[in-house]
């Protein structure tokens, strides 16, 4: 290490920019997993703010640069704020944090083999239901199984091969989304499947958009819909606290205002009970339902939430700061509150973001939040 470790640190901050890459010809949807200019120049004035100095580096090409101009290869910095997620490949979100691991350059966040495992969401799921964490009956569709050529046997061969075929099978409608996405992007109304014969569609529709990623089959869970925030890391990792969405009106009719993070949806958009990838784009443009709320933490289907979404954390080995996402089986006193996704590289837009709303609503200002992350990271480079 270049610098004497004391309470400030020499940091530098990586992330895509969006307005960059937009600025290059991609998408909206391409770009959607990426921060805007103003989000990273937030979390910058954070951490100076703690106390810190920062180098704003810019996405992995400008690591590289960085890296080649530091003499004998030595990086400039005690730590990197990872805050990229990749944009190129299945693996996207570990290209950063292998790159860092390769020059011994002490990083926030998860390893790579925690995000390259984690963007997968069929080997997320392989994982948890190895350890007996409650998630879906799953199946997955390889990428090069799917001929697109009529129905799709292969698809339904996958299902069929699958240990929770009968489950799957019995259990319409069922949802299909891309194992490795996320923003909900690849999800639309179609992804909610009622019977055999709106599989072809769906799996076909996605198979085109996605043609180098698999597919994951489950059943729709209808129940309550979580996302927990957690801190920490390995054992000392604790739950900092709960959204619920809530579907359909579920919500109570009376709400206090401080609680209430999502409040979207209009005439033009048809309303469903799962998020899609439009919902996501308009979200906090629109009006009526859903909404999201803190629910009762004394609640029994809720306490089994958070203990579930840190049993997840602790065994995909996440790091520093996340979330994981969790929806039950139905609604009602046989309620399973399965974990559907590892968030171990979440959004940090203050006030908009599911877990700085989390933070915010368990009285964690925003600038304490990053100030966690940072003393998180700094007890691996004090054992390193």
């Amino acid at each position: 290490m270049p610098h004497t470790l004391q309470n400030s640190l020499k940091i530098a901050y990586l992330a895509e920019i969006r307005e960059d890459y937009k600025a290059h010809g991609y998408s909206n949807e391409e770009c959607s997993e990426l921060n805007s200019y103003d989000t990273g120049s937030g979390i910058i004035s954070s951490l100076e703010e703690l106390g810190h100095t920062v180098e704003r580096v810019g996405d992995i090409k400008s690591l590289v640069k960085r890296l080649a101009q530091a003499e004998d290869g030595c990086a400039p910095w005690d730590l990197v704020f990872n805050d990229t997620s990749g944009f190129f490949g299945s693996a996207r979100e570990a290209q950063v944090p292998g790159l860092l691991e390769a020059y011994n350059i002490p990083f926030t966040f998860s390893d790579a083999s925690t995000f390259a495992t984690c963007l997968n969401k069929g080997l997320t799921k392989m994982t948890l239901d190895f350890h007996g964490v409650p998630t879906a009956p799953f199946a997955i569709v390889s990428n090069d199984s799917v001929k697109g050529n009529g129905f799709p046997e292969e698809a339904l061969a996958a299902i069929r091969s699958s240990k929770y075929a009968s489950e799957i099978l019995d259990s319409f409608p069922l949802f299909a989304k891309p194992a490795s996405e996320g923003t909900s992007k690849g999800i639309d109304p179609s992804s909610k499947i009622h019977s055999l014969r709106d599989l072809e569609p769906t799996i076909d529709g996605l198979r085109s958009k996605y043609p180098g990623q698999d597919i994951l089959i489950e059943p729709f869970l209808k129940g309550r819909e979580f996302t927990v925030g957690i801190a920490g890391t390995g054992n000392k990792a604790r739950v900092i606290g709960i959204l619920e969405t809530c579907w359909n009106k579920r919500a109570p009719a009376i709400l206090d205002p401080g609680t209430a993070h999502l409040n979207v949806a209009d005439s033009q958009l048809d309303l469903c009970d799962f998020f899609t990838y439009e919902l996501k784009e308009k979200w906090g443009k629109l009006k009526s339902q859903p909404i999201e709320i803190c629910p009762d933490p004394n609640d029994p289907e809720v306490k089994s939430a958070c203990e579930s979404a840190l049993r997840a954390w602790q065994i995909m080995k996440c790091r520093d700061l996340g979330r994981i996402d969790v929806r039950s089986s139905e609604f009602g006193p046989k309620a399973v509150p399965y974990v559907i996704e590892v968030n171990p590289l979440a959004g940090l837009v203050p006030e908009v973001s599911s877990l700085a709303v989390i933070a915010q609503n368990a009285g964690i200002p925003y600038t304490k939040l990053l100030e966690t992350v940072i003393e998180s990271a700094r007890e691996r480079i004090a054992v390193a």
